[in-house]
């Protein structure tokens, strides 16, 4: 993603342009079709998405959105969890009378 981005903020400036796209549509559809966060996509990939986007450009704010609710559904997946386990804690300590409360 790091050298992409490079890319079409200096030499390849011009590409997105040549498209009929802004260079942000285009690092949106690279972090969209990076589905496992290894920031590296094949070429082939890329264009593909680049292709569908140029067709359909309402495509790429609907997959945006998908895209965003899903990280946001994830995120409060690991906070539940996290908070579920502090409680756990809280009401373990609880139980054994370790757990004082302060007034």
């Amino acid at each position: 993603l790091k050298s992409f981005r490079r890319i079409l903020t200096n030499t390849g400036a011009q590409y997105p342009k040549l498209l009929g796209l802004e260079a942000a549509s285009m690092l949106s559809l690279f972090r969209l079709l990076d589905s496992s966060g290894r920031e590296k996509l094949n070429v082939n990939e890329l264009m593909c998405g680049l292709m569908e986007i140029k067709q359909n450009p309402a495509q790429l704010q609907t997959a945006t959105a998908m895209y965003e609710s899903q990280r946001i559904l994830c995120r409060i997946n690991l906070l539940s969890r996290y908070l579920e386990k502090q409680f756990a804690k809280i009401l373990g300590e609880e139980r054994t009378g370790s757990f004082r409360k302060s007034y």
